[in-house]
């Protein structure tokens, strides 16, 4: 809107707080409007065949968006007393649908049903934390066994690969998405995976080394990829022609009496 750019820095960041506030508000009323019109069906009145249709048809939500909106409607239902956390943020709308999931499967598949003061601890356990880490510890209590590795053909072009990954793997992967976000600010799995390929398949493809271009040669930082970090000695290797391999080589230590001697005050330099 027009009136914005007439706003100075300090205004409209003061705003925007304003209205991330509101809108934390304004849905967790939604929640509670939602848990009104599910208890008269008021859904089926109007056509629908249930309140997830409703909300997905007649509100006009996306399916993660009804799904997420839904599933905390009912924690909030069971938990009233998590409110203020919503509204405020610290419970993230996600995280409630997350713990919703959770508590559902745990009934479904396991037989286990948790107690009020349980759902409680489990909430204040995951209150404040990222989706991520909210998903970490919900797999701690109910871990699931990992599936095989599959390729799966989806279409004429594209296979879906699927594996699972341990922790280090993990760090490994985000931090080669740091050191290559000069390419890519947030790459996904798969264009990670081709950058890192296209990456290998050039220092070790014999095909590829011998019909490489002439900047192929060039230092990395000119082609655009991350120079790895030297060694002090590999500094002095480099800088020396790759003549000198060490401070214990003779001729690091007649090249480096020599600059002393230069250095002297009233020394004579000689040049040829």
């Amino acid at each position: 809107m027009k009136h914005l750019k007439s706003l100075s820095d300090s205004d409209l960041l003061s705003q925007t707080q304003l209205l991330v506030a509101r809108e934390r508000e304004m849905t967790t009323e939604l929640l509670w409007h939602l848990r009104e019109v599910e208890s008269r069906r008021l859904y089926a009145g109007q056509g629908y065949s249930s309140l997830f249709d409703y909300v997905r048809r007649g509100l006009g939500y996306a399916e993660g968006s009804a799904d997420r909106r839904i599933s905390a409607m009912r924690l909030l239902k069971d938990l009233p007393e998590i409110e203020p956390a919503l509204k405020t943020g610290e419970l993230s709308l996600s995280n409630a649908s997350a713990l919703q999931h959770f508590f559902k499967g745990e009934k479904k598949d396991r037989g286990k049903n948790y107690s009020y003061v349980a759902k409680k601890e489990l909430v204040a356990k995951v209150t404040g934390k990222s989706r991520r880490d909210c998903d970490r510890l919900l797999a701690e209590l109910a871990p699931e066994t990992p599936r095989p590795e599959q390729a799966r053909p989806i279409s004429a072009t594209q296979t879906e690969i699927r594996f699972t990954a341990e922790e280090t793997l993990l760090v490994k992967i985000e931090k080669l998405k740091a050191l290559l976000s000069h390419r890519n600010p947030n790459p996904s799995y798969a264009e990670l995976i081709e950058m890192l390929a296209d990456m290998a398949l050039k220092r070790l493809d014999p095909e590829q080394k011998a019909a490489a271009p002439a900047d192929a040669f060039l230092a990395p930082e000119q082609n655009g990829e991350p120079r790895p970090v030297e060694s002090p000695a590999e500094m002095r290797r480099h800088s020396a022609g790759g003549e000198i391999k060490s401070e214990t080589d003779p001729a690091y230590s007649s090249k480096a009496e020599k600059r002393r001697m230069e250095a002297r005050p009233g020394a004579m330099h000689f040049h040829q």
